[in-house]
């Protein structure tokens, strides 16, 4: 079921933004041109009811994720601030100061459950609403929506840095630096990959290329493909020796080429297309 607005608010609405909601509440839409009579071109959109409702699943969803993840995370958290009931007072700032960040970790799981929940429950109460009401009010509160996001991260965040901490007095030192240093990179990986996967306009650069993959997408097939390469190359070597006898023209190595570039976007960076009445 298509419903169609005709209002130039809601239009500027969703063109604006590059979030989650932005991109869910602007593939529900397609738009048609409409020329007037006085040369004046008007815009209406046209709003997929079904593709609405399905993005208001896949926000609940995920932010029920959340929830449950905040849930777990608190509960650990509690868990270990109970362990502790004997904090004595000879006890060294470190380690005083790793069980505030635990009970800090503690505090912000609670409220991230409390968003996380409230979303949830707003956007579960959207489903009979109307497309004007339902876009406008997600765009309204998308900050705060985003908000229970960046406490989830810095929940996890708390709660790994009080264990980099404590870990100092239940095992040797140079095990204690390898912990904290895999724990950096892991974190600067995970920032990362955020950031490319989640943050970024996802611009794929792609064009036809003349080298075969072989599980090439990742550092494991790059890896794999050298050892293979270099085995076929092994191979090819006893066999000249071989036939040594015999005038083989040697192989050169085929290079790579890429051809016929095309620059993909999402539907919501590209170029805006109109539908015809026809």
């Amino acid at each position: 079921m298509t419903n169609i607005i005709d209002n130039e608010v809601v239009l500027s609405v969703i063109k604006k933004g590059n979030t989650y909601f932005d991109i869910l509440l602007y593939n529900c839409c397609e738009f048609e041109k409409i020329n007037k009579e006085n040369g004046e071109v008007k815009i209406i959109i046209h709003v997929d009811k079904d593709k609405l409702n399905l993005a208001l699943d896949d926000i609940s969803s995920v932010y029920d994720n959340l929830l449950n993840l905040a849930m777990t995370l608190s509960g650990y958290q509690f868990i270990g601030l109970t362990l502790e009931r004997n904090l004595q007072d000879s006890a060294s700032f470190a380690i005083k100061f790793a069980y505030f960040i635990l009970c800090l970790g503690f505090l912000i799981s609670m409220f991230g459950v409390l968003l996380s929940f409230v979303v949830v429950e707003y956007v579960k109460g959207l489903r009979d609403e109307t497309c004007e009401f339902i876009i406008v009010g997600i765009k309204s509160y998308k900050i705060i929506f985003k908000l229970s996001d960046i406490i989830i991260y810095s929940d996890s965040i708390l709660f790994v840095a009080p264990i980099n901490i404590l870990i100092y007095n239940v095992i040797d030192f140079y095990f204690c630096v390898i912990f904290n240093v895999i724990s950096l990179i892991i974190f600067v990986l995970g920032v990362y990959f955020h950031y490319r996967i989640i943050i970024s306009r996802q611009i794929y650069r792609l064009g036809i290329s003349n080298k075969e993959e072989c599980f090439e997408s990742d550092i494991f097939g790059k890896l794999y493909s050298y050892l293979y390469n270099k085995v076929d190359v092994e191979s090819e070597n006893e066999q000249e020796e071989e036939y040594e006898y015999e005038y083989e023209e040697p192989i050169q190595p085929e290079i790579e080429t890429t051809t016929d570039m095309v620059v993909i976007h999402r539907k919501k960076n590209s170029q805006m297309k109109f539908i015809t009445n026809g």
